[in-house]
């Protein structure tokens, strides 16, 4: 019979009770077991017998000490507990708590667990809620939003195992659901959500209702919201058989979007502007790999491992390096048990634990419930600790901060209905002398705030001596796919307690969001996590630079993006440089997603015409953002030669603002001013030459304005600045060194009322000249009072 995803055929009235665990041996031999095959999807949840394990009120790390003489070689598990909950989604949240939602022994999909690892597995270390949004969550995909304490629930169930359309909303600070009150224009039922190098969610897969696959993927931003990637629209990738449910795909280090799922297919997806999808044919091993799980476990380096073709589970494994558009693929190690419904875990060490699944899709025959860990050093796996319960569909396993790993639920349906959760803890967490004792742990006192390209600051307690350092992404996983795990190895250097730690170098290669930073230290035993997060926005910010000169006042330069956005982004553009004497400043029009136009704006006292200048030019997203540590609000707005109060949000002083006129609704040249910047807002006008009548049409200004101080974006350092300067060049030193530098800058006072605009020169790593420039239409006098200057220097690269 072929594979079905929602329907599996219910062969037995009765379901047979789970039997003893495998055989032990140099090679593990499965138990010979009858088969059970697991119900609907939508089965009544009294299918199968209800398991909620011990009902011990205090399980912790020092009851397990010294209870297993070779926990050392295969690690120990801890009793079985109950949990109100089958954990068929598990999240590590910012905070280190975990939050679980799947079926809670009534109904599918509408309660949601809180559990803080540091309480145990205890009754009182949950808080379980009501999800009151009437959205059926069970089998959506969920990812936090980077930068953002939010995550995001997209789809459901609804109807007869349809997909639903709704978003929810997971707020990490006060634990609540809400309903967004935007909408997917198809319902998803096993979506899988990707976080771009960008900040974006990438969402694709899923079905619609039975079995008509959803075919277009679609991407979220926090501040456009949705837009859908016809692109990579593809019915033969998402079709109605397999691929559509929850398709395993990462971000490659090129930035695009490797992605295989539930048939032998691998395809590589471009989220840039409307999307494209290219086809890298099939893999090699030729099977289907259902409920198989696959884990990131290096740069560009992928694990794909188990599942079931035709319901009957393999050993099997492939590694794919994706460092190349065209993926090297090769047969793995086989595995010592075969499994479907496994979960494979990447640990603070760089090796990958596989645990859970049995020898044939969901049933209990041939129950694998050993560990296994495979080092890539060695190329090997070993066979560690059995777990007390059978771990299936619907069950999960989470790495926490403490190193660690969560499993829980199963079933719903399944041969047995997992209402616990075990915890395993790995052979790195015990001496190596045969105690059972646990080994003393390297331990994080402080850790700097990790930037794209630079290098951040770890102290820890004493002076044990460090042999790695690592990024794990905090999990999001469901039906043996975590969509958010990602291994990231870092390079340091040791001084005592000290360690300085270069960050990603690339968003390509970490995406932004939360991550637990472990050092292992020389015995190969790892600290509890730092919980930190990598900034989004870096990559949201483009800075550019061009060189063009003007043949006459109604000529304009086009400009394109290195990258196209989702929507027009908000432009602020330097002074120009000052190889031309003419008075001048910058006029921008037609900003789009890929590109705007400028002008050298002459005052009409002049001729139009003007000589090659320099001009750099920054391009954010509208609305708040993170830069490297560095706050950011892009906006827009409409106002003419008339004072206009204008806002900002997310300052706690004040910051500086860069302005630009960036539309051309009246002819005559025009600068804006600015004056009363504060961390709520500020006031702008436009003004143009003397000479005029100083009225002005409506015209469109964007602003971005940033906190004072040092930040990244794009992978390099940036800074902004403030000094005083008037009509004569003075020099603005940056405190530090900036090669071949990027230049912004702007007045922020109105103290000098005279038409004027700034001008710069001899710009170099260290700092720059600026003046005030005054026209000349009304008088040659172009004497100016000191105004407040600010300034934002970034490295190129």
């Amino acid at each position: 019979m072929g594979i079905r995803i929602a329907k599996c055929i219910l062969t037995f009235l009765g379901i047979v009770a789970l039997l003893g665990a495998c055989s032990r041996g140099s090679k593990p031999q499965l138990s010979a077991q009858p088969p059970n095959l697991g119900a609907a999807e939508d089965a009544d949840f009294s299918d199968a017998p209800v398991d909620r394990g011990s009902s011990a009120t205090a399980l912790s790390m020092t009851a397990l000490n010294g209870t297993k003489p070779d926990a050392h070689v295969k690690g120990v598990w801890s009793e079985a507990v109950e949990w109100p909950l089958i954990a068929i989604h598990s999240v590590l949240l910012p905070d280190g708590k975990v939050m679980t939602y799947g079926h809670d022994g009534t109904r599918h999909g509408f309660t949601y667990d809180i559990w803080d690892p540091e309480a145990g597995l205890t009754e009182a270390a949950h808080q379980t809620l009501d999800v009151t949004t009437g959205t059926n969550i069970f089998c959506s995909a969920q990812a936090f939003i980077p930068g953002v304490d939010q995550m995001l629930i997209a789809g459901g169930s609804v109807g007869d195992n349809g997909g639903s359309t709704d978003i929810n909303i997971f707020d990490a600070d006060s634990y609540a659901i809400t309903k967004s009150p935007a909408q997917m224009l198809k319902g998803r039922w096993y979506p899988t959500f990707t976080t771009l190098p960008n900040g974006e969610l990438l969402l694709h897969g899923g079905r619609e209702v039975k079995e008509v696959a959803v075919t277009m993927p679609e991407v979220y931003n926090h501040v456009t919201g949705w837009r859908d990637l016809p692109g990579a629209d593809s019915a033969e990738a998402y079709n109605g058989s397999a691929t559509y449910y929850y398709p395993w795909s990462f971000v490659t280090p090129s930035g695009k979007v490797f992605f295989t799922a539930n048939q032998t297919a691998m395809w590589l997806m471009d989220t840039a502007d409307e999307g494209s999808l290219v086809s890298l044919g099939d893999r090699p091993d030729g099977l289907a790999r259902w409920s198989g799980s696959a884990v990131l476990y290096g740069e560009g380096k992928i694990m794909v491992a188990g599942g079931a073709s035709l319901d009957v589970s393999t050993d099997t494994t492939l590694l794919i390096d994706v460092n190349q558009d065209v993926p090297e693929v090769s047969r793995g190690p086989s595995m010592a048990y075969s499994r479907s419904e496994l979960d494979l875990t990447v640990l603070p060490t760089g090796e990958i634990l596989a645990t859970g699944g049995s020898a044939e899709k969901n049933r209990s025959v041939g129950v694998a419930y050993a560990a296994e860990i495979w080092s890539p050093e060695s190329g090997e796996w070993r066979t560690l600790a059995e777990a007390a319960k059978p771990r299936l569909y619907h069950s999960t396993a989470l790495l926490l901060p403490d190193a660690s790993v969560l499993t829980a639920g199963g079933g719903a349906p399944g041969p047995v209905n997992n209402l616990n959760a075990e915890i395993y803890y790995p052979p790195y967490l015990f001496k190596k002398d045969g105690s059972g004792q646990f080994a003393a742990r390297p331990s994080v006192k402080t850790s700097g705030r990790p930037q794209y390209n630079r290098r951040f600051q770890v102290e820890l307690e004493g002076s044990p001596r460090i042999s790695r350092v690592a990024l794990i992404r905090a999990g999001s996983v469901t039906h043996a796919w975590d969509m958010e795990q990602r291994f990231v190895d870092l390079e340091f250097s040791q001084s005592g307690g000290k360690l300085s730690v270069s960050a990603p170098r690339r968003p390509e290669l970490a995406p932004p969001g939360n991550y637990m930073l472990f050092v292992v230290d020389e015995n190969g035993v790892p600290s509890e996590a730092a919980m930190v997060n990598l900034p989004v926005g870096d990559e949201a910010a483009q800075f550019g630079t061009v060189t063009a000169g003007q043949d006459s006042a109604s000529a304009w330069t086009s400009v394109k993006f290195e990258r196209g956005f989702s929507a027009p982004p908000v432009v602020a553009v330097s002074p120009p440089s000052y190889n031309g004497g003419h008075a001048a400043t910058v006029r921008v029009r037609n900003v789009s997603a890929t590109g705007f136009e400028y002008q050298l704006d002459e005052w009409e006292v002049h001729s139009g015409w003007h000589r090659t200048e320099t001009l750099f030019y920054m391009a954010l997203p509208e609305g708040k953002h993170d830069l490297g540590g560095l706050t950011a609000y892009a906006g827009r707005a409409k106002l003419d030669h008339r004072w206009t109060t204008l806002p900002l949000s997310g300052f706690r002083d004040t910051p500086a603002v860069f302005a630009q006129v960036a539309s051309y609704n009246d002819a005559a040249a025009v600068t804006p001013r600015l004056t009363g910047v504060g961390e709520s807002g500020f006031r702008a006008r436009l003004q143009e030459q003397e000479a005029a009548d100083g009225v002005h049409a409506e015209e469109t200004l964007h602003y971005i304005a940033l906190e004072y101080g040092p930040g990244s974006a794009s992978g390099r350092p940036f800074k902004v600045g403030v000094f005083r300067t008037d009509h004569v060049w003075r020099r603005a030193t940056f405190g530090g060194t900036f090669g071949a530098p990027y230049l912004l800058a702007n007045m922020q006072s109105h103290l000098g009322g005279d038409t004027a605009a700034l001008r710069y020169r001899k710009l170099d790593s260290g700092g720059v000249d600026l003046k005030v420039e005054e026209e000349t239409s009304r008088d040659e006098e172009t004497n100016h009072l000191s105004e407040d200057i600010a300034w934002l220097v970034l490295e190129s690269d």
